[in-house]
């Protein structure tokens, strides 16, 4: 199996698996989430990078105190690290949101997680914040890619709520087969 080509059929959903070899400190060990990709480029979401900070939903406004926002907040890549977004489950589209995969969302909005309060849905464990995301331009994610400094595979919305997310990067590469599991094992005890 070539694993420089391994899925890449880049569409909002898949997950971005940063191999052993990615050396980039924003991205190393990272799994992320495409959550936009269309001729302008790519967004996606860094789900395993939490911040010290959280965010109170309610008036969409960042703590370094859990008390103060129950929300735990996660960096979602480097660029604008000044703006919130956050990735929420739904059974359906709410205003000033798209749709990511089937049953989760994508938002900036805080008339969004209004609605989500007023529906009973603001909960951690179906919205996750993040501060800022990760950014490319047209065919700069797919040159990646094929350069071999991602793997993809098909995501999930338990995927994008895993806990602990300090595992998900080898969780992410045991899903795409034992092989792989091993190689981020192996790439683990050589840091010890």
């Amino acid at each position: 199996m070539d694993l420089n080509t391994f899925h890449n059929d880049l569409t909002p959903g898949l997950l971005l698996i940063a191999k052993p070899e990615m050396m980039d400190p924003r991205f190393i060990m990272s799994v992320s989430v495409v959550c936009l990709h269309d001729e302008e480029g790519s967004m996606a979401l860094t789900l395993n990078r939490p911040a010290p900070m959280y965010v109170d939903p309610v008036t969409f406004s960042l703590h370094q105190e859990v008390e103060l926002g129950r929300f735990p907040v996660y960096l979602g890549g480097p660029v604008q690290m000044d703006s919130l977004f956050y990735l929420f489950q739904s059974h359906k589209e709410i205003e000033d949101s798209t749709e990511v995969m089937p049953g989760l969302y994508l938002s900036s909005s805080p008339a969004a997680l209004k609605i989500l309060q007023n529906n009973d849905a603001l909960d951690q464990s179906k919205v996750r914040f993040f501060l800022g995301y990760g950014g490319w331009s047209y065919y700069q994610l797919e040159c990646e890619i094929s350069n071999g400094s991602w793997f993809t595979h098909p995501g999930s919305v338990e995927d994008v709520f895993y806990s602990p997310p300090e595992d998900l990067w080898l969780h992410s590469l045991k899903g795409i087969g034992p092989d792989f599991y091993h190689m981020g094992r192996h790439f683990l005890e050589k840091l010890e």
